[in-house]
């Protein structure tokens, strides 16, 4: 036959007394990493809040820089266009060259 193990009263209470101090200890460590955690946690939060308002100035920029290579382009084709009615090189010299011979002829 198995003997039966009986706990007294007192030895319950010393059990008792070291869950509850443990788990006090394991409460403490708890609080303090969600203190630390919580800490950290405003600090992205700030981290984040500062890189919304980057990104909310870099939007504005590239708008702006939309703007303005729209009104480059514009500059560019009106140049395009300018030089299209332009004379060449080629043709400007044949002309001189038959100004030339018109003013021998009528001299």
């Amino acid at each position: 036959m198995t003997e039966k193990k009986v706990i007294t009263l007192s030895e319950l209470k010393t059990v008792m007394e070291e869950v509850a101090t443990n788990y006090k200890k394991i409460i403490e460590v708890v609080q303090h990493n969600h203190s630390e955690t919580q800490a950290e946690f405003q600090i992205i939060k700030g981290d984040i809040r500062s890189l919304k308002e980057q990104a909310g100035v870099l939007t504005v920029d590239v708008h702006g820089l939309k703007g303005q290579v729209a009104l480059l382009h514009e500059g560019q084709t009106e140049i395009k266009n300018s030089l299209k009615q332009k004379v060449g090189r080629d043709e400007f010299a044949a002309l001189e060259m038959r100004v030339a011979r018109l003013e021998n002829k009528a001299a």
